[in-house]
């Protein structure tokens, strides 16, 4: 179940753009709790890694 954030409709998770960061031709992403993940090869890696990392949330949520 990907989480659906307060006022939002959608049931899948849209990437907010200033979530990755690309530098020295490698790909992180930022989380909510301000820490970077990473480096990614690819910003699809980051994104799928994103993904991941949000799904590993919601299992601990329940």
């Amino acid at each position: 179940m990907n989480p659906i954030r307060k006022g939002e409709s959608e049931s899948q998770p849209r990437f907010r753009d200033s979530r990755f960061f690309h530098s020295m031709d490698e790909w992180y992403f930022v989380t909510r709790e301000r820490t970077v993940e990473g480096p990614y090869g690819h910003r699809v890696e980051a994104e799928t890694m994103l993904e991941t990392y949000l799904n590993g949330l919601d299992m601990t949520e329940h």
